[in-house]
């Protein structure tokens, strides 16, 4: 979900594969991100990363959980904003104030995809095997009750409208 690049497309496609296989959500495709981290490296062995507002740096040779932790403390900073709400992926929760509200897995991914296809639709189909990939049987009725189910907890703890509509198998969010 988050894109990776930078300055140098080898050392990118390494920091890809190596951060991959720590589960970090990450990314080479620009259609399939929320917001962009581009690491610049330079020749006084250090890499910096970037990313929205923060900054950090690494020396370089660095080992897999150094790079992990920092990329992964990084993340943690990313809010997104629904209207008044911060929604942080990484820690899976909704702010509103002094307020958090804990999301289950499924509903975070949800809100992941209504970010991304903000101003596209996505079909229901594809929005069902991101959420549930090894399910063999698609009952479309199972997501359309977790969809409601967000609806419906951002409705109770926040009064926050959150809406989609559903035409010809297409799924359109309206967020704000």
């Amino acid at each position: 979900m988050f894109l990776l690049s930078s300055n140098n497309q080898l050392n990118t496609l390494n920091v890809y594969y190596a951060l991959k296989q720590t589960g970090l959500p990450l990314t080479l495709d620009k259609h399939k991100s929320i917001e962009n981290i581009s690491m610049k490296f330079s020749n006084i062995n250090k890499m910096i990363i970037a990313f929205k507002n923060y900054e950090d740096f690494i020396s370089l040779p660095v080992n897999i959980n150094q790079l992990s932790n920092c990329f992964h403390q990084l993340l943690l900073k990313y809010e997104h904003y629904l209207g008044p709400l911060k929604f942080n992926p990484m820690k899976e929760e909704i702010i509103s104030g002094t307020k958090a509200v804990k999301l289950r897995k499924t509903h975070c991914l949800i809100l992941i995809e209504a970010i991304k296809s903000e101003k596209n639709s996505i079909s229901k189909d594809k929005l069902y095997k991101i959420l549930w990939p090894r399910d063999l049987n698609v009952q479309m009725n199972k997501l359309d009750t977790h969809l409601t189910n967000v609806k419906n907890l951002l409705k109770e703890h926040f009064n926050f409208k959150f809406s989609f509509s559903s035409e010809k198998g297409n799924l359109i969010f309206y967020i704000n």
